[in-house]
């Protein structure tokens, strides 16, 4: 099964994003096309019978089978979160407000958003993740201290 977040605004869907955002699944990579052709199957059923504007969908699909469940409605960004969109990047604003529609999915484990993390963020999430994404994040605090060392050595060669 896997989760997606969907974005409404002015009775339009707009966006959607995995609602994991730390998780590689190579399978949501390869099958993008269906998962928005499930999304908009739902949606095309759904939207008349809701009575808001503006709303956020949660969603299951299973792959095996093709089958996709509205799982609940929640109040827009910002109140709901963005997951792989940022409301305060005002690209992502103006493309969850007003499209066009855009599928984001974790493309690639490397470049999974853990690693766009400060490093005192990653010390704490490191412990609450799969020892997949804790190499990750050892990795990254390891480069984190390599280049506090390097800005503090030109600093000291700077100063002399």
């Amino acid at each position: 099964m896997w989760e997606f977040r969907a974005f409404v605004f002015n009775r339009q869907l707009t966006g959607c994003t995995q609602y994991f955002k730390v998780a590689f699944v190579k399978q949501i990579k390869e099958n993008k096309q269906m998962i928005v052709d499930l999304l908009f199957e739902l949606f095309n059923l759904i939207q008349s019978k809701i009575l808001v504007d503006n709303y956020t969908l949660d969603i299951v699909i299973c792959p095996n089978t093709r089958k996709i469940w509205l799982i609940e409605l929640n109040p827009p960004p910002p109140a709901a979160g963005q997951e792989l969109f940022d409301w305060s990047n005002l690209k992502d604003r103006e493309i969850l407000t007003n499209g066009p529609f855009e599928l984001r999915v974790v493309e690639d484990l490397l470049v999974s958003p853990i690693v766009n993390l400060n490093s005192n963020m990653r010390k704490i999430i490191g412990e609450m993740v799969p020892q997949q994404l804790k190499n990750l994040v050892i990795t990254n605090n390891q480069n984190d201290n390599n280049n506090q060392n390097n800005q503090n050595n030109n600093q000291t060669n700077n100063n002399q």
